[in-house]
């Protein structure tokens, strides 16, 4: 063996048992590239019926998924549908999130905090099997409505649901 060879050679074990000893440490868990920051909290006028009257007398459910821009004074801006089961219900989402106030953290502004969100809302008329499902990691909203006598069931009980929407209202 010449010279050159024998010290290439020499690199090429170098660099394999190096290589070996990374790929023999334990990788480091990769995080989650869907998961999302904790939502700042939020308050959402709690004397606003926000289940909407026709919705509610059509016996209609679903989802609205969301994503908006939180202010650094805690205001939702460029609000935007991402995908819904229903028009009515999107508007009443868009609505209800245009009205909020976040509370954020004083250093908002500087903090380089993550200002683009996604939130989910659910729209039932308990008792209902309607499903929480947004397919990506969401926090959601429940809005439950109080459900007309006469009006359809589009998600009938079903007793093997874990749906918050199960549960029944409250007799008064």
């Amino acid at each position: 063996m010449t010279a050159p060879s024998s010290r290439l050679l020499l690199a090429l074990i170098i660099l394999t048992s190096a290589t070996g000893a990374l790929l023999a440490e334990e990788p480091v868990a990769a995080s989650d590239p869907f998961e999302l920051p904790k939502l700042p909290p939020v308050d959402f006028s709690r004397n606003i019926d926000w289940y909407p009257p026709r919705a509610a007398v059509a016996g209609l459910e679903g989802r609205v998924l969301v994503a908006f821009d939180i202010t650094p004074a805690g205001s939702a801006q460029r609000i935007s549908i991402l995908w819904t089961e229903d028009a009515l219900l999107a508007s009443t989402a868009e609505q209800m999130l245009s009205k909020a106030q976040f509370k954020v953290p004083a250093d908002w502004q500087t903090s380089g905090a993550w200002r683009r969100w996604r939130l989910g809302f659910i729209y039932c008329l308990p008792p209902s099997s309607q499903s929480e499902e947004f397919g990506v990691p969401v926090e959601t909203v429940l809005i439950t409505g109080s459900r007309l006598h006469g009006a359809p069931q589009r998600h009938p009980p079903d007793s093997n649901s874990a749906s918050r929407c199960m549960k029944q209202p409250r007799q008064s």
